[in-house]
């Protein structure tokens, strides 16, 4: 192993998680969804509706149907450990992304060939760090973070099997991957699926396979998850619960009756997302032919196969009228492994001219190192400050300080549907929001000055919002 290689690509990723991670993961605030699916796992975590029966709010969701239970199940674990401030959910999300990091790691290691494979095993990692969204996500505490480390482990249980040396371990691993995905499934819905198809790809791109084998091999995981289905479908709660999941969220959104968004948000994000790995591979061409540089055509063979599980991770999705960016998130790992296949022969041509350079060498590691430094120390200093949402969040932490937790506040109906409102409050003080509540506080934005006859004290005034103490 190249010693200078390495230790070179551990400073980049490092540089890379400090500088694209840690900013967002040490800051008060998040996305909506985020916020919310931290309040649920909260609730959860203090027996406040169960697995099948996930709660948001007394007056909002109060079992959540949305998606299923297995991520914020997950994400309580460490609510039943940890005091309740907001770096719970930061801290989940860091341990979601060291997770898929190590799997991609270990992927890599068995789809790249050659010696030197272990060399540039973090070469996916850092390009799956800087890819567009990565960031974002993980400061965000999205679902499919975590929905991200099992479809992972699902491929990488599949890669194990295909490659094991008896029939046994084969259909172990393949039994394993297949519970993977059904773990997938419990976390996100019907978007988890992909992995099911991975065997038949692998067969795709290595006609060296028998179909009819591939075939026969792709029944073994689709058999350990049906079998999950079978199980679950005989337990009450999980079938009530799937049948409204699948009612109000799966086939409504399917039939355009959920939140309605552009057929090429997806194809937007997507297209985005794939251009750093494009510029790289077009650039790693071209520098291939003007070194004459010849790539093993199990490379290719490799990244292919790895474009196509990406592809099989997000292009389904344009299939439902309702369509986020984000979406896409679980399929950037794939994108990042076919990527770094693809330039490896021009970066070890490049490290290959590096290390017979010692002093260049040096200043490379000298610089990451100082770089590195710098971010740390910049994330330190800002570690604890707001964010995203600041004026909301300080507006919410004055509105904690005058209402008794677990409390129901009536509200204006023309803030009803300020989301960010009712998740804050839900995650910091398990307080719920209605415009129709019979409560002893009433809340309403700065520009409305006459509240209900029996709100007349007005305890809090900001330039957001007005909050009144209201008598029976």
């Amino acid at each position: 192993m190249n010693k200078t290689t390495h230790t070179t690509l551990i400073l980049l990723t490092v540089l890379a998680f400090a500088v694209i991670l840690l900013p967002g993961l040490t800051s008060e605030g998040m996305f909506l969804d985020g916020i919310t699916h931290a309040a649920i796992a909260r609730n959860m975590a203090e027996g406040k509706g169960g697995f099948w029966s996930p709660f948001y709010t007394r007056t909002l969701y109060s079992v959540y149907y949305e998606h299923p239970p297995l991520g914020f199940w997950l994400e309580s674990l460490l609510f039943r450990i940890l005091p309740d401030t907001f770096y719970v959910e930061k801290i989940f999300s860091l341990l979601t992304a060291l997770a898929t990091g190590i799997l991609i790691a270990v992927i890599w290691n068995r789809i790249a060939p050659g010696k030197e494979r272990k060399e540039y095993m973090l070469l996916p990692v850092l390009l799956w760090l800087v890819l567009p969204s990565t960031g974002w996500a993980y400061s965000n505490n999205m679902l499919e973070n975590i929905l991200g480390v099992f479809t992972c482990l699902a491929v990488l249980l599949m890669l194990k099997g295909l490659y094991a040396t008896s029939a046994i371990k084969q259909a172990s691993y393949l039994s394993l991957s297949g519970l993977s995905t059904a773990a997938a499934v419990l976390i996100k819905g019907p978007v988890a699926l992909f992995p099911l198809a991975f065997i038949l790809l692998f067969f795709f791109t290595d006609k060296k396979n028998n179909l009819t084998h591939s075939l026969r091999l792709s029944m073994i995981p689709a058999a350990s998850l049906l079998l999950v289905i079978l199980l679950l479908s005989y337990y009450r709660p999980a079938s009530d619960f799937f049948c409204m999941y699948l009612d109000r969220q799966v086939f409504q959104s399917l039939e355009g009756k959920r939140e309605l968004s552009s057929r090429f948000t997806i194809l937007l994000s997507l297209s985005g997302t794939l251009l750093v790995p494009a510029a790289l591979s077009v650039a790693a061409t071209l520098l291939s032919r003007k070194w004459n540089i010849h790539a093993d055509p199990a490379l290719k063979k490799s990244a292919t196969l790895m474009l196509l599980t990406g592809l099989s991770a997000s292009l389904p999705l344009l299939i439902s009228p309702k369509q986020k960016g984000f979406y896409i998130i679980p399929s950037i790992p794939w994108f990042a492994l076919a990527a770094s296949l693809w330039i490896l022969p021009p970066v070890q041509y490049l490290f290959a001219k590096l290390s017979g350079r010692n002093a260049a060498t040096g200043a490379i590691k000298t610089g990451i190192f100082i770089a590195a430094t710098v971010a740390a120390t910049l994330v330190m200093l800002n570690a604890g400050k707001t964010g995203r949402d600041k004026d909301l969040i300080g507006n919410v932490k004055q509105i904690g300080a005058l209402v008794p937790r677990n409390e129901i506040i009536r509200i204006s109906p023309s803030i009803s549907e300020q989301w960010a409102l009712h998740a804050y409050l839900a995650r910091y003080f398990m307080i719920s929001l209605h415009d129709k509540a019979s409560s002893p506080f009433f809340l309403s934005p700065a520009s409305e000055t006459i509240p209900p006859g029996n709100c007349e004290k007005n305890i809090m005034q900001t330039p957001m919002f007005n909050l009144y103490e209201c008598k029976k």
